[in-house]
């Protein structure tokens, strides 16, 4: 049983009828091919066949070259992007380590400035302290604290607190 494959190799010749004469046989009335003819016919048919495919593939070799390149230089541009990103990235590191480095600075330079106000604060309230303690032992009101029924400016700043 043939393909369509294998018929496409075989040319397809239509019957021609004949009109048999007085003393023609049946044989007569078929054309005759010789052998080499149409072995002739079919390797015609296979290189038609052949060559339609060889062009196909060639069309198809150029369409993949293409891609191909299209596929390279899409490639290129992707690593050229890789490359800005990771310089940005380097770059932002390096601005992250330097703002780093200067909020590490400041918060120090407050914590500096917060140890020199307490000690400033502390030594204040210590001689603040030590007035409280002569007015007191002076029996005396301090700046508009009478020192009167044992409510003298201690208990009135301890109050404000």
């Amino acid at each position: 049983m043939a393909t369509k494959d294998s018929q496409a190799l075989i040319p397809f010749t239509p019957f021609k009828p004949m009109v048999l004469n007085s003393g023609a046989s049946w044989s007569s009335a078929v054309p005759k091919k010789s052998p080499l003819d149409a072995l002739r016919e079919t390797l015609t048919t296979f290189e038609t066949t052949l060559n339609g495919k060889m062009d196909t593939l060639v069309q198809d070799n150029a369409a993949l070259r293409a891609a191909h390149a299209e596929s390279l230089a899409e490639n290129e541009r992707l690593r050229a992007s890789n490359a800005e990103l990771a310089a940005s990235v380097r770059a932002l590191g390096a601005s992250l380590a330097d703002s780093r480095a200067e909020t590490s600075a400041r918060v120090l330079y407050g914590l500096r400035n917060a140890e020199h106000a307490a000690r400033e604060q502390r030594v204040l309230l210590r001689d603040l302290a030590e007035r409280l303690e002569r007015v007191e032992l002076e029996g005396g009101g301090f700046e508009g604290f009478p020192a009167i029924g044992g409510w003298g400016p201690r208990e009135a700043i301890e109050e404000a607190k």
